[in-house]
């Protein structure tokens, strides 16, 4: 039988206090192991070259989500976009 549901092999690991070269062992969807050479699992993933961020947060914006005070965020035509300085400035 399988110690882990899942290991991530190979990758650089970054937590909060660290960034290490490890494996990640995970069971009943958590994370209960960081170090090399983790027991047998389920499925494996190679994350060789690869950053894995326990944890984190993806951060990123929806359009037209309504907000906590009630209102509604930029819509797609209104939201501000990036443009190069040589564009010259928006019409």
């Amino acid at each position: 039988m399988a110690d882990f549901d899942l290991v991530i092999k190979n990758g650089t690991v970054v937590t909060a206090a660290d960034t290490q070269h490890c494996d990640i062992g995970i069971k009943d969807g958590t994370v209960i192991a960081l170090g090399r050479g983790l027991g047998a699992a389920a499925r494996e993933i190679d994350a060789r070259g690869k950053l894995v961020v326990p944890g984190a947060i993806d951060s990123h914006c929806h359009i037209e989500q309504k907000s906590a005070l009630a209102s509604f965020a930029p819509t797609i035509s209104t939201a501000p976009r990036s443009r190069p300085r040589s564009a010259g400035p928006l019409r």
